[in-house]
């Protein structure tokens, strides 16, 4: 991969489900002070992943386009048999 850009957003690196997070100079990091109890990470939640689901089937554009054709000709033989009438 040949285009560099700023390191952070263009590195042209092939990664999937990245988030960066970009502290601006004026947001220093949060330091705690020695009044403050200490933090015990938490479990998070895993990442979501969609759950699969059943196959549906789906006819194909042939079968619809023979039965769309085999309704004509039979609306077509009705409106033949009425003038006849």
């Amino acid at each position: 991969v040949t285009d560099v850009g700023d390191g952070a957003f263009d590195s042209g690196l092939l990664i999937d489900n990245v988030n960066v997070v970009r502290l601006e100079p004026t947001d220093p990091p949060s330091v705690p002070t020695p009044t403050d109890p200490p933090s015990v990470p938490t479990h998070t939640d895993p990442p979501s992943v969609p759950t699969p689901t059943d196959p549906t089937s789906v006819p194909e554009p042939t079968s619809v386009l023979g039965l769309l054709a085999i309704g004509v000709l039979g609306v077509r033989s009705q409106l033949n048999k009425h003038k006849q009438k």
